[in-house]
């Protein structure tokens, strides 16, 4: 039996995180480089070995996360207003989400509701301004 294969997956994945951390160090150590190397980091801290099914970490749009966790468009909009940061660009994963909701489960949709109101109905009435 071999070393890889004597050890857990859990353990193997902790052990390349760390290597990929070990990477940014180096890449940080140039000026030029270090905001990149901040985000770098960030995102590789982020990552757990999968405890969920595939299906959950599948990358998603804002569209297909609210599908994935039974809300609206309009819901994944105020979780963004509200500081929520897709974690690759436009795209994400239901389990990031869902973690993210657990972590602020003070979250409201209200005060992005209130704001699109205001600034529909200004725009509804320059339309229809004498």
């Amino acid at each position: 039996m071999t070393a890889s294969a004597s050890s857990s997956p859990t353990r193997q994945f902790n052990r390349i995180q760390g290597v990929l951390l070990d990477v940014i160090d180096v890449f940080a150590a140039a000026p030029e480089t270090k905001a990149a190397a901040a985000v770098l980091r960030k995102s590789v801290k982020v990552l757990r070995y999968p405890k969920a099914p595939m299906a959950k970490l599948q990358l998603l749009n804002g569209r297909d996360l609210a599908k994935a966790i039974g809300r609206s468009p309009f819901y994944v909009c105020a979780m963004k207003k509200a500081g929520y940061v897709m974690l690759y660009g436009s795209k994400t994963t239901q389990v990031h989400a869902l973690e993210w909701l657990a972590a602020h489960p003070d979250f409201r949709t209200t005060e992005y509701a209130k704001g699109w109101q205001r600034e529909h109905s200004c725009r509804m009435a320059a339309l229809h301004a004498p």
